[in-house]
């Protein structure tokens, strides 16, 4: 009983630890400014990969095309479609000339087709500034000025807006939240916007950076390989000397339904954890056996103790318990998920562990796969530009 015991003081300090720090950065988090004015009104080209999005495709050209900026462009990159996605993006660009469409050449051996799509969008690109998305979003009017005039008016090189995540079937809510804490715990923004940290972080679905920057480092041919493309480029953009930063948008002014479906999540978090490990078995199953330790662990003692009326027991897992439903009620009403999901953590995370283990068989038995796509094992080496 005193290991148990000891376990559980360690438990409880990490909590403690989190719950402090978790407050300081709540007080000092950093919004998007949204009635900023641009200096200037340089001209903006938006890239949107799409593989088969022709359920949300028309909605996000629309609403891109309602944008509050005088100069921008829109290209799409069809990344070889097998549904209707072609035909959406033509009837777009028929419609209104800021639309452009093509299609991305096949796959060449050593590149993700999202990044491949991206290189072939940088190729026709005109604008000074790009703005990266994904084909499922939608924007607020002025979000792309307002976006501008803080990356014009903190010199930065790279403006990242974290988007608010629609939440509506049972497990979205149990399931998405808890994956923004644990984001949040990994890659706390505080260090992201830190130019002294090396810690990184942007959102695929908004990303505004300097052309000619992007440009100067290769494009997306030094992280050709790679699934989680936007956090290898915020690295890329911060370990290179850029100023890169990570805001949220108080209005919801970028707004996605990432999964809408328990197999989506599943499928959709498969195919990067191992990545997010760096590909190291020893580090995610370091990481699976600490978030059960530090999440399920004192959660499960916690209600054995209530039956058995261990007292002691109860006394050492109430903090960590009350951490856990703090954190995850914050999370949850920032993303408009009902409150009587505050105790979906400890589910989450055992979901989450099997998530890991099932990314890291399929990337040693057959590749991962994605949109229909499977790609083979990858080459760590070319994900860094290496």
């Amino acid at each position: 009983m005193i290991v148990l015991y000891a376990i559980l003081v360690l438990v409880n300090l990490f909590w403690l630890g989190l719950v402090i720090q978790s407050k300081s950065a709540k007080r000092d988090l950093p919004y998007l400014l949204e009635n900023g004015e641009p200096n200037s009104t340089p001209k903006v080209s938006i890239l949107v990969p799409a593989r088969n999005e022709a359920k949300i495709l028309a909605s996000t050209l629309q609403s891109l095309l309602n944008l509050d900026y005088p100069d921008y462009e829109v290209i799409v990159i069809d990344d070889q479609s097998e549904d209707a996605t072609p035909e959406i993006a033509a009837k777009a660009a028929a419609q209104d000339a800021r639309v452009i469409v093509l299609r991305s050449e096949d796959l060449p051996q050593g590149w993700r087709g999202k990044t491949w799509a991206l290189q072939h969008g940088l190729g026709l690109a005109k604008g000074s500034w790009l703005l990266l998305t994904d084909a499922d979003m939608v924007f607020d009017r002025g979000v792309l000025k307002a976006a501008v005039a803080q990356a014009q008016d903190e010199k930065l090189d790279l403006l990242s807006i974290l988007p608010h995540v629609e939440c509506k079937s049972f497990w979205e809510r149990v399931m998405l939240p808890s994956f923004i804490i644990i984001l949040a715990t990994a890659r706390p923004l505080h260090k992201v916007n830190n130019p002294d940290s090396q810690v990184a972080l942007a959102a695929g679905g908004f990303i505004l950076v300097k052309s000619l920057v992007l440009k100067s480092l290769g494009g997306y041919s030094s992280i050709r390989n790679t699934i989680i493309e936007d956090v290898r480029l915020s690295e890329l953009f911060k370990l290179s000397g850029y100023k890169i930063k990570c805001v949220i948008s108080k209005s919801l002014m970028v707004r996605t339904r990432m999964y809408d479906s328990f197999t989506g999540i599943w499928e959709g978090l498969s195919r990067h954890a191992f990545e997010g490990s760096g590909h190291s078995p020893v580090r995610l199953f370091g990481a699976m056996l600490g978030s059960l330790l530090m999440v399920v662990f004192p959660f499960v003692l916690f209600i054995l103790s209530l039956i058995l009326h261990h007292w002691i027991l109860l006394s050492l897992t109430v903090i960590p318990v009350i951490a856990m439903a703090w954190a995850q009620d914050f999370v949850n009403r920032q993303t408009q998920v009902p409150r009587i999901f505050f105790f979906s953590f400890p589910l989450a995370t055992l979901v989450y562990a099997l998530i890991m283990i099932n990314s890291m068989w399929r990337h040693h038995h057959g590749g991962t796969s994605w949109k229909g796509r499977r790609y083979p094992k990858a080459d760590h080496a070319t994900q860094t530009g290496r």
